[in-house]
């Protein structure tokens, strides 16, 4: 009984562990205000539109927040390749939604706020 309890234990402690790694490897780039996002369920239309773009690496939701949260692609020498305003806005429209802002961040500090 014991062995199992620590297995099972052992087993726990490295799927979390591998979760938060995974997680520090994200920094988003351009945070978009998506009113009526409650759940991840509901930004799956909107990562695959925007994942068309070869710029974005990657797109995740923070629903408590009603945000999606973009990850551009950047250079050796540290360029961030943003996208266009207009590529959001209408990839979000697309996908049945609505953008309230659009807020670029760099060095994950706020650069400056852009309306859609």
């Amino acid at each position: 009984m014991k062995k199992i309890i620590l297995y099972i234990s052992f087993f726990l402690i490295g799927w979390f562990g591998t979760i938060s790694v995974f997680g520090a490897f994200f920094t988003p780039h351009i945070e978009v205000k998506v009113p009526g996002l409650v759940c991840s369920s509901c930004g799956i239309g909107i990562k695959n539109k925007l994942k068309k773009n070869t710029n974005v690496v990657d797109v995740a939701f923070d629903v408590k927040k009603e945000l999606a949260l973009i990850q551009c692609k950047v250079s050796q020498s540290n360029r961030i390749y943003f996208i266009d305003n207009k590529f959001i806005t209408n990839a979000v429209k697309n996908a049945g939604y609505e953008v309230r802002s659009i807020k670029r961040l760099s060095n994950l500090k706020p650069n400056r706020y852009n309306k859609p």
